[in-house]
């Protein structure tokens, strides 16, 4: 188990070793050419032209959402959850577990996932079956005692039609989304970057072979 945060600062000081700039920025605007390739990005203070952009922005799939060929496909009435909440519990002699633990919950499912210091517990549960406050309520019932929630968040679950479009591309989260357990997310988003590395390295610019590998993964 990985903690997210030093994770991040790992893989940055790595990249950083193998000459990879890293820019510190807000990007403000897109630049599109005739044939609706994205020629640049651009923020208050800089210009950033490149041959090939990757959209990893999250939820908030900042490039996603400026090119209407990218379409987001839902999935809802396959996965019914669509809302959660995250709480952490600190580690004691009497809980602490070296593995992933899922549990089933009257309206979802809880989640225990243990890193060093802590570990990291949510409640995943559908909102058309639970309130929050109910929800609450049965992962108290469930652990023993009272929680702090950390951070709440809905969601639709599903993903995008295409994740490759001319230029530019679209990878993790601002991909797809099911669940929020991490190892969906973070499997997914390893393999569509491999595949990409291999489509350059072949030299390969067959789009609608990448997308429909991609949406196999999906399914």
């Amino acid at each position: 188990h990985f903690d997210t945060l030093k994770l991040n600062e790992f893989l940055i000081k790595k990249a950083k070793q193998i000459g990879i700039t890293f820019f510190d920025d807000i990007i403000t605007d897109y630049e599109f050419d005739d044939n609706g390739y994205l020629k640049q990005v651009e923020s208050e203070t800089a210009i950033y032209p490149a041959d090939l952009f990757v959209d990893c922005s999250g939820f908030q799939r900042l490039l996603a959402k400026q090119v209407d060929e990218f379409e987001w496909v839902s999935q809802q009435h396959n996965l019914f959850v669509d809302s959660a909440f995250a709480f952490p519990i600190e580690h004691t002699e009497d809980n602490y577990v070296p593995f992933t633990m899922a549990k089933k919950m009257p309206s979802g499912w809880m989640w225990n996932i243990p890193v060093y210091s802590r570990s990291g517990n949510g409640y995943c549960y559908s909102s058309k079956h639970s309130s929050e406050e109910e929800a609450r309520e049965d992962v108290e019932a469930k652990l023993g005692h009272p929680i702090k929630i950390a951070k709440r968040f809905t969601f639709d679950a599903g993903h995008m039609n295409k994740t490759w479009h001319k230029n530019m591309m679209l990878c993790g989260l601002a991909s797809h989304f099911f669940e929020p357990l991490e190892a969906t997310s973070m499997g997914v988003s390893v393999q569509q970057a491999r595949l990409l590395v291999k489509f350059i390295e072949d030299e390969s610019d067959d789009h609608e072979a990448y997308n429909e590998l991609v949406q196999k993964m999906f399914e």
